[in-house]
């Protein structure tokens, strides 16, 4: 049955288009960006839910979300609360990171390094362990549908 192999190669295909375009938007607001050092002044709490058990149970975590201050360049004093959260503190409050910002919007601020690549790491990674399933399942199948190949 070759089906399976559509499928994962269907979602390979949304999933790098997905990756791509976030690859693509993460590279822009990094090379428009600019960094300077925060300081993490506290952490928001939030509850991030998922469903498990095919959709009957719903499953809640609290999250950790720096909330940190910093200055631009223009000596406005901006505060927000990054978008990424762990399950502990991952910055004690005090700490100073540093913060990739806009010029022209320095509210859409992030901590600078491995999280603003996360989303399209993870999108892309995705697409393409499904772009190689699909391949084995549909290598496999035409393997098999040949007569006198094994």
């Amino acid at each position: 049955m070759k089906w399976p192999g559509v499928v994962f190669g269907i979602a390979a295909l949304v999933l790098l288009i997905v990756g791509a375009v976030l690859v693509g938007n993460t590279a822009s607001f990094v090379s428009r960006s600019t960094v300077t050092t925060g300081t993490v002044v506290d952490h928001e709490s939030r509850m991030h839910c998922s469903r498990a058990n095919d959709d009957r149970e719903t499953r809640c975590k609290e999250m950790q979300h720096p909330v940190i201050v910093f200055e631009t360049a223009r000596g406005e004093e901006i505060r927000f609360t990054s978008d990424v959260g762990t399950n502990t503190a991952m910055h004690a409050a005090g700490e100073q990171v540093q913060v990739r910002y806009l010029a022209d919007r320095p509210h859409d601020a992030e901590i600078d390094g491995f999280r603003v690549w996360l989303a399209p790491a993870i999108v892309a990674g995705l697409g393409i362990v499904f772009g190689l399933v699909s391949a084995g399942l549909l290598i496999g199948h035409f393997r098999r549908a040949r007569p006198g190949v094994r």
